[in-house]
C-alpha cells in the first residue's frame, strides 16, 4: 500500500479542499492510504474525516505558503508519519520540508494569480524557476490557464502537467450552460443576432435578405438565336433571355439579352467570346459585349441588420419616399438612389408621352421652323419621348447601379416598368415615377 500525505494550508473549505474531498470519494483504499495535514482549527478537518482520510491538525501553515518556523514543524511531522509521497496544495513550506526528508513531491496549483513584475524578468524569474525545479518533482496545473500562469512566472513548461481537477466535469457542464444561455440572449435581439436568427427575427417584419441576382449582358450573334440557348464564357454559363430591339444591333451582330446562370457579383466583369453549349446552326459569331444589369450577391448580414433596424424608424406607406426607396433598392442591379418629389401641376405623365400622331406632326413640322424655335421644340419633344418631363405628382429618382456606375438604359427601363408601367401611368402615387441616370 502506498501512503500519500496531502498538505493543505486552507483554514476554510475552498476549491483545493473540495478537490481533496472529491478525490477521497474515488480513491482506491485497497492500494492507497491517504493522510491529510491541515492547520489546527481548519474547517476542513471534519469533512475530511467523514470522507475517510486520516486527518492531522498541525500548528503550522495557516493560510500561508511559506514560513521558516512552519518548515521545522512540518519536517518533524513528515518524519513521524513516514509517507511515500507528499502532495502539496500551494504550501511551499511543506515542499521544502518534504525535500529535507528526501521524499518525492507533487505540487498542485489550483488557481491563476497576477504575476508580480519581479517574477516576469530576471533575476526573479530565474529564482522562481530554480525553487520550483528544486522543491517539486512534478507540478499539476488544474487548467491550461493555470499552466500559462505558471509559465509566465518562470516555471519550466516540461515540469507541468495539466490535470483537470475533480470538479472539472460539472464545471464544464456549467460553463456550457452559461455559453448556451449567452447565445440565446444574443440571438434574441436584432442588434446582436447571428445571421440565421436575424433572418428569423426579420420574418416578424415580413423582411428577408435581398437574394443574389444574376448579371444581365448584351451579347451579339451573327444570327437571331432562340431564347433559352445556352453559352459558356470561361467558367460561367449564360442563357439567351430575349431578342433586343433591332435599334441595338451593330455592324458586328444582332443584339440579344443573355443572363448568367450563376447569381452574384462575380459575373460582372466578364466579356469576350461565347461558346455554345449545344450546336447552333449557322452561328459563326457570339460575343459578350456589354453589362446591362449588374449581378448582386446576397445581402450581407450587417447591411440586412441595418435595414431591419431602419424599418422601425421609417414605416413605408402609400408611395412616400420610404416606399420608393424600399421597392427600388430591392431590385436587382440597384445600388442606391436619390428621391426628388416634384409638384409642378396636375397633369398626368402619360399625357406627355408622344403618341403616333404627335410623332407624325413633329416630323413634318420640325423642318418648317428654324433657329431657337427648332432647338426648343426638339428639346421638349425629346424630353417627352424619353419620359423626362416632370409634372404634378411626379417623383424623380436618381439611380446608381450596384457596381457604383451610372445605370444602363436597360436597368432604367426595368425600374421604370416595375414602378411605373405605361398602362398605369398617372393612376397611383407610386406609379408616377420618372427614372433618371445617376451623374
Amino acid at each position: 500500500m502506498i501512503t500519500i500525505l496531502d498538505l493543505i494550508s486552507d483554514t476554510n473549505i475552498g476549491g483545493a479542499g473540495r478537490v481533496i474531498l472529491n478525490y477521497l470519494h474515488y480513491t482506491d483504499l485497497e492500494h492507497f492510504r491517504t493522510l491529510v495535514a491541515v492547520p489546527r482549527g481548519s474547517a476542513l478537518a471534519s469533512p475530511l474525516k467523514k470522507a475517510g482520510a486520516e486527518v492531522y491538525e498541525v500548528d503550522a501553515m495557516a493560510d500561508r505558503s511559506y514560513d521558516k518556523e512552519d518548515v521545522k514543524v512540518l519536517t518533524e511531522f513528515i518524519r513521524r508519519v513516514k509517507p511515500d509521497l507528499v502532495h502539496t496544495h500551494g504550501c511551499l513550506s511543506g515542499r521544502i520540508a518534504a525535500k529535507k526528508c528526501g521524499l518525492p513531491v507533487v505540487y498542485s496549483r489550483h488557481s491563476a494569480f497576477p504575476v508580480p513584475a519581479k517574477l516576469k524578468y530576471p533575476p526573479g524569474r530565474w529564482v522562481n524557476r530554480w525553487l520550483n525545479r528544486h522543491y517539486a518533482d512534478k507540478i499539476i496545473a488544474v487548467s491550461p490557464a493555470t499552466m500559462d500562469n505558471l509559465v509566465e512566472s518562470g516555471v519550466a513548461p516540461d515540469q507541468i502537467t495539466v490535470v483537470m481537477n475533480g470538479v472539472a466535469p460539472s464545471m464544464a457542464e456549467l460553463a456550457q450552460l452559461y455559453i448556451a444561455a449567452d447565445f440565446v440572449l444574443q440571438a434574441t435581439y436584432i442588434i446582436t443576432a447571428p445571421r440565421e436568427y436575424l433572418i428569423k427575427r426579420a420574418h416578424d417584419r415580413n423582411m428577408d435578405p435581398y437574394p443574389a441576382s444574376p448579371a444581365v449582358y448584351r451579347a451579339e450573334f451573327n444570327i437571331e438565336v432562340p431564347v433559352g440557348t445556352r453559352f459558356s464564357c470561361e467558367d460561367l454559363n449564360f442563357v439567351v433571355t430575349a431578342r433586343m430591339d433591332p435599334e441595338e444591333d451593330t455592324e458586328t451582330g444582332l443584339s440579344h439579352q443573355v443572363t448568367c446562370e450563376t447569381p452574384g457579383a462575380a459575373a460582372n466583369n466578364y466579356g469576350g467570346t461565347l461558346i455554345p453549349v449545344e450546336y447552333v446552326q449557322g452561328l459563326t459569331h457570339a460575343e459578350l459585349v456589354e453589362l446591362l444589369i449588374p449581378g448582386d450577391d446576397e445581402e450581407e448580414t450587417e447591411a440586412f441588420r441595418q435595414r431591419v433596424l431602419d424599418s422601425f424608424q421609417s414605416q413605408a406607406f402609400g408611395g412616400n419616399q420610404a416606399d420608393y426607396r424600399e421597392k427600388v433598392l430591392a431590385m436587382p442591379g440597384v445600388g442606391d438612389l436619390k428621391i426628388h418629389p416634384v409638384w409642378n401641376g396636375d397633369i398626368s405623365p402619360a399625357s406627355l408621352i408622344p403618341d403616333e400622331a404627335v410623332k407624325s406632326w413633329y416630323t413634318s413640322t420640325i423642318s418648317t421652323v428654324s433657329g431657337s424655335v427648332a432647338t426648343w421644340l426638339t428639346a421638349v419633344y425629346t424630353a417627352a419621348k424619353e419620359k423626362k418631363l416632370t409634372v404634378g405628382g411626379t417623383v424623380k429618382l436618381v439611380i446608381m447601379a450596384s457596381d457604383y456606375k451610372a445605370p444602363t438604359p436597360t436597368l432604367l427601363e426595368e425600374i421604370q416598368t416595375a414602378i411605373d408601367p405605361e398602362q398605369n401611368a398617372g393612376e397611383a402615387t407610386l406609379d408616377r415615377a420618372l427614372a433618371s441616370s445617376a451623374s
